[in-house]
């Protein structure tokens, strides 16, 4: 029997699985559902950033100084928003991946301590 064999055996005997069925980046992929939309506001952002750039060079030649003003201030708020709002949502995302990296390395941490004292 291979080191490696009796490992897993070994391991099956104290209630751990074997490293080889294990999948520890599975609880990662669990936390970003597909399709999240994060790129949507991007493109949304973007979007609105080059339309008020076009608006500030062209927009009082269609349409007065005050509604070209009223516009750019609308579209400064909504940009300023959206950043917020993505800011915000990207923050607390983060902070529970960290969260539950932590708790997957400490899960790591307990079973390597029980290796060596059991």
């Amino acid at each position: 029997m291979s080191g490696r064999q009796a490992a897993a055996k070994s391991g099956r005997a104290n209630g751990h699985k074997p490293f080889a069925e294990e999948d520890p980046s599975a609880s990662f992929r669990r936390l970003r559902p597909k399709g999240d939309g994060i790129s949507l506001f991007f493109w949304f952002l973007g979007a609105l950033v080059g339309a008020l750039a076009s608006w500030s060079m062209a927009g009082q030649e269609l349409v007065g100084a005050q509604t070209q003003h009223l516009v750019e201030t609308i579209g400064i708020f909504s940009a300023g928003g959206v950043g917020l709002f993505l800011g915000v949502y990207l923050r607390r995302r983060n902070v529970h991946i960290e969260r539950t990296y932590s708790g997957h390395l400490e899960e790591l941490s307990q079973r390597l301590r029980n290796l060596l004292l059991g």
